[in-house]
């Protein structure tokens, strides 16, 4: 059974959890590592990355909800967006793991700057994005 799966009964309380940073792990989806095998379209020191994993609703949610509002607005053209499988982000410089899904990393040269951990909707995303990219527009 996969993780997420076992995971089923914590939905609620992932939720609830997810401003204070705590994540759980998936397995790799296709999208993913397509994305994190691909370059930025702009050049920036600055990026956002979403770690996600399969069959993980939320991250399904992020993808169709979140994503296009964030490609449609003008930060998206000097603070890239891409996406990367749980099991694929060893390389990266984090600050702790990642233990919840989705996880929006604010990433400066390969290094973590910020993040969020966890799925709240868009409004919150945007409002925490306001906070975490404050210097880079």
């Amino acid at each position: 059974m996969p993780f997420t799966a076992r995971l089923a009964f914590l939905r609620p309380t992932i939720l609830r959890v997810a401003a204070i940073g705590l994540s759980l792990a998936g397995s790799p989806t296709a999208d993913a590592a397509r994305d994190l095998a691909s370059e930025p379209a702009q050049l920036s020191d600055v990026e956002l990355m979403v770690v996600e994993a399969a069959g993980c609703i939320y991250c399904e949610d992020f993808r169709r909800v979140v994503a296009p509002r964030y490609l449609a607005s003008p930060r998206s053209a000097h603070v890239p967006l891409r996406f990367a499988d749980v099991n694929d982000i060893d390389a990266l410089a984090l600050e702790a793991p990642v233990t919840i899904v989705p996880t929006l990393l604010v990433l400066r040269e390969g290094r973590e700057i910020g993040r969020l951990a966890g799925y709240t909707g868009p409004e919150t995303f945007f409002r925490v994005l306001d906070r975490l990219l404050p210097a880079t527009d």
